[in-house]
């Protein structure tokens, strides 16, 4: 576990190195608050694994989700497994099972997707869009030129928060349109059917 302190200002610097005494956690601060590209990638850079999977702060993996999502990766099936989530909405507690067993990467979440680290650094990681995770995978996937590979089975817990920059209409939309910039219509069609956010 690569944990990267994004500049917090409350306890997680204490609770954090509780953990350190763990072989398998690195604690990590930036000193400043970089946002949470500047972050992810910093994770992606320090990690000494082959396999990488970005969990943010309010989501939950499945305890055998790091196995489960592995295993493809190392039979060498495919470079990107993606599983099923549980979306929770924090303000009523409230849970729904989302399956994503059709290839469409705007339907995929980070902390169920798992990558190889190489070929992530490879295509540059992450970069700074409103949907930086869906630029990646399709950076990603036309570099490794396989099909990604779907497992049928909730291995985290996404959480939703009211009012959230997933609820912000506008910021969605201009987000889409920072997509739609970057990348050719076509190009983003091939990777799943945009939202009607993306839309005239």
């Amino acid at each position: 576990v690569v944990f990267i302190d994004d500049g917090s200002t409350d306890a997680t610097p204490g609770i954090a190195r509780a953990f350190e005494t763990h072989p398998g956690f690195r604690y990590l601060r930036n000193a400043a608050n970089l946002g949470l590209v500047a972050s992810a990638n910093r994770g992606i850079e320090e990690a000494r694994s082959e396999l990488v999977v970005r969990l943010d702060a309010d989501d939950r993996l499945d305890p055998q989700a790091l196995e489960l999502l592995a295993a493809p990766l190392e039979r060498d099936e495919a470079d990107l497994v993606h599983s099923d989530r549980y979306e929770l909405t924090a303000d009523t507690g409230q849970r729904r099972y989302v399956s994503v067993s059709h290839l469409n990467v705007f339907d995929m979440v980070a902390c169920g997707t798992m990558m190889r680290r190489d070929l992530a650094l490879e295509v540059g990681g992450y970069r700074d869009f409103f949907w930086e995770e869906y630029d990646l995978y399709i950076r990603y996937l036309l570099r490794s030129g396989k099909p990604a590979l779907h497992i049928a089975r909730p291995l985290y817990t996404y959480t939703i928060h009211e009012g959230s920059m997933t609820a912000d209409a506008e910021r969605v939309r201009a987000g889409w349109e920072e997509l739609l910039r970057a990348w050719p219509l076509e190009t983003l069609e091939r990777f799943g059917r945009l939202p009607a956010a993306a839309g005239p």
